[in-house]
């Protein structure tokens, strides 16, 4: 996965300009150096490829009002209008809080206004289009920011099962992710002795996609608790908008399964688990036997559930170290559960979007105490998978421009491109019971636009071959065998690849690039994910083990990775200093003792691996790794210029931690079988500019590795 920090350091703040007349930089081809063969694109017509069909925004022109019941619910009406109110205060960006893509203002009301059955005297403006309460959104972002996989669908789970267990309350006019640059839009807010006034004025985030043009809607808060949301022009298709209350819904008992046996520790000793229907929601409660821990001193206690639908899969958990935490595998990011634990009971939400149109769920799970022989109770056994029938439960959407009438709970309607699962699981699957082939990496992609906010994914986790000295994931690989083939290691999320992220060529500032530089790095990055990174070294000063990446697999920031064989040159105008895409940086240190760090245009278009990367993929052997440096206490001092500690990084002190790698270089594997996949809905036809932009895209990944690893590594295909 690619850090979000760089990505967005390079991104937010341009545009992506096409028209540069060849994918060649000038002097330069996308040719192999010849020991590579070309790997064809491999286009597969996939039925029930697109699990939703696409929901696009139709409320322009138009005004929801939702009006307070006294049961808690709302009466929702449409108006034929969408004019704005005039609205005058401008928001200074440079007083706003939270992270780029999280901007948010506290806006004190001269009233109190009702929502979430409070009483509110402030509310929090965001720039991502929506009113919360508690806190800005910034606050909780790190617990459902959406990057890098994140689409409107997973987003709206997100916010609904965090409202639905407590931790959070959104008014989302027309939620989504906004840029907060002065210069392109701006948000306004009038305060009233009646009524609050936003208006938002802004562009989307320039991340992944084509920005179509600024989006004017409105937001009117009255002192009755009446809420109009006014939608004058929105040149967008997708968005989030709603109420999400937070209010209780109890729905019928859908499932409970009772433990027989007694548990040989307390602490996972489970007494039941019941599945209700919770409007948008469903609710999972785990009932212990004895009081959940606040704390654990040892290990790591995990309270999971597995579920399986029709349109997903994967678990939700609490897991108890120092505190609870919630985790979840379900769909895109965000990937954190939403959780109360009180007592006995550890509740835990799922939101409905997340399961499409499926009409039966299956669960099953456990609780373990990580760390702590034997200390496990079975829930229910993989054999013993529960079915949940769904038929009667309540739907998680509403269509607002046709629904009326009261409704409690959360309010809301998701507007999204076509939803296509982006987990590499379900698609591999799926084109390996089609068409089985013995791929060592296999990257897939869509010929049309997916619900995808960034145009991103994630990388594959190790799996296949056991590697040891690299880190303790890659001993203990997982097995492919559950994908349909016995072979694959490298893959990546599927994506589109119409996103700008994969045009022939670009421009960053004066800089120009080309080659699919952009999408060649993305490539590479999550395929080498593969193998960490995930070092650790000893200080030869300290003594100490200190780690060389961070917790997603990237190099530190202060770790120099310097490229072996460059390739700047193959992908931007002109060649520049290099570092490893899978981070770190390229440093020197200056005479006064300072350092300063490249303008590599890391994330635009890939530099080579450096010796680090080469030793951990098996190319490079420990004697054939120079010595490095790791800059620890960075601190900037403005003007490209950073004080640190700078501490010497040598492999052996690596090996002294970690252990040999092993197989050694000598061993390693060397031939990758790769394929690539377009897949289109089997309804429709293929796409034939997309399938010529993937074999071009192609070309320049397979000629990457060649000259990235300096004809080290080879790439073959494996379906001719």
């Amino acid at each position: 996965m690619i850090r979000q920090g760089f990505v967005l350091a390079s991104l937010v703040a341009f545009a992506l300009v096409f028209g540069w007349p060849s994918a060649r930089t000038p002097g330069q081809t996308a040719k192999s150096d010849g020991k590579n063969a070309v790997v064809p694109v491999t286009v597969l017509p996939i039925d029930g490829l697109i699990q939703k069909p696409a929901n696009l925004f139709d409320l322009q022109g138009k005004t929801l009002r939702y009006t307070p019941q006294a049961n808690g619910g709302y009466k929702l009406e449409m108006l034929p209008t969408g004019a704005l109110v005039p609205c005058q205060t401008v928001l200074d960006y440079r007083n706003a809080e939270g992270p780029a893509l999280a901007k948010s203002w506290r806006a004190p009301l001269s009233f109190r206004f009702p929502f979430g059955g409070k009483q509110w005297e402030a509310v929090h403006i965001n720039n991502n289009g929506s009113i919360t309460f508690e806190a800005g959104e910034g606050q909780g972002w790190t617990q459902r920011q959406p990057w890098p996989s994140g689409g409107m669908r997973s987003a709206a789970a997100a916010l609904d099962a965090r409202a639905s267990a407590g931790l959070e309350k959104t008014i989302a006019v027309l939620w989504a992710t906004y840029d907060s640059n002065a210069k392109l839009g701006r948000v306004f807010a009038q305060s009233e002795a009646e009524r609050l006034i936003v208006t938002w004025n802004v562009p989307r985030a320039n991340i992944g996609h084509v920005v179509n043009g600024p989006n004017a809607f409105q937001v009117r808060l009255y002192r009755t608790g009446v809420i109009e949301m006014a939608y004058s022009q929105v040149k967008e298709a997708d968005g989030i908008v709603g109420l999400f209350t937070g209010q209780a819904v109890k729905g019928e008992a859908l499932d409970r399964w009772e433990a027989k046996d007694k548990a040989p520790e307390a602490n996972v000793d489970v007494a039941s688990v019941d599945v209700h229907d919770a409007g948008t929601n469903l609710r999972f409660v785990i009932t212990m036997r004895n009081d959940v821990p606040a704390k654990v001193l040892t290990g790591m206690l995990e309270y999971r559930l597995m579920l399986h639908s029709a349109s997903c899969e994967g678990q939700v958990s609490v897991t108890t170290t120092d505190a609870h935490h919630g985790r979840s595998t379900l769909g895109a990011e965000p990937r954190t559960a939403a959780f109360i634990v009180q007592g006995k009971t550890v509740e835990l939400y799922v939101s409905k979007v997340l399961l499409g149109a499926a009409k039966q769920l299956s669960y099953h799970g456990d609780v373990i105490w990580w760390g702590a022989e034997g200390r496990s109770a079975r829930i229910a056994s993989p054999e013993q998978r529960r079915a949940v029938d769904l038929a009667k439960a309540a739907t998680a959407e509403l269509d607002l421009s046709k629904s009326k009438g009261v409704f409690s709970g959360n309010v809301f309607e998701v507007f999204h491109y076509p939803y296509v699962s982006k987990s590499y699981d379900v698609q591999l699957r799926s084109i390996y019971a089609r068409s089985p082939s013995e791929d060592d990496i296999a990257l897939v992609f869509t010929d049309f636009r997916i619900d995808d906010l960034f145009g991103q994914g994630g990388g594959s986790n190790p799996m296949n071959v056991a590697i040891k000295g690299i880190g303790k994931a890659a001993e203990t690989p997982r097995s492919p065998e559950p994908l349909g083939t016995k072979t694959i290691q490298l893959t990546a999320e599927t994506v589109w690849i119409g996103s700008p992220f994969f045009a022939e060529a670009g421009a960053h500032g004066d800089r120009r690039w080309g080659n699919h530089g952009h999408g060649v790095f993305w490539c590479a990055h999550e395929c080498t994910h593969r193998w960490g990174m995930s070092l650790r070294f000893k200080n030869a000063a300290s003594g100490r083990e200190v780690w060389l990446s961070d917790e997603q697999g990237h190099w530190l920031p202060g770790l120099h990775t310097p490229a072996v064989h460059a390739v700047s040159q193959f992908y931007a105008d002109r060649p520049m200093p290099e570092h490893s895409p899978m981070g770190g940086g390229f440093w020197r240190e200056n005479k006064d003792g300072t350092f300063s760090k490249s303008e590599h245009l890391h994330a635009i278009v890939p530099g080579g691996y450096s010796a680090l990367d080469l030793y951990v993929m098996g190319l490079l052997s420990p004697d054939q790794v120079p010595e490095t440096f790791l800059l620890q206490d960075l601190k900037d001092l403005g003007g490209n210029r950073w004080q640190a500690v700078k501490v010497p990084v040598k492999v052996q002190d690596v090996v002294a931690v970690m252990g040999p790698r092993e197989p050694p270089a000598a061993e390693a594997m060397k031939k990758y079988r790769m394929a690539f996949y377009l897949l289109h809905d089997g309804a429709a036809k293929p796409d034939p500019k997309m399938a010529a932009r993937a074999t071009r895209l192609s070309a320049s990944v397979v000629d990457f590795f060649t000259r990235a690893t300096g004809n080290r590594l080879e790439i073959v295909p494996s379906r001719k």
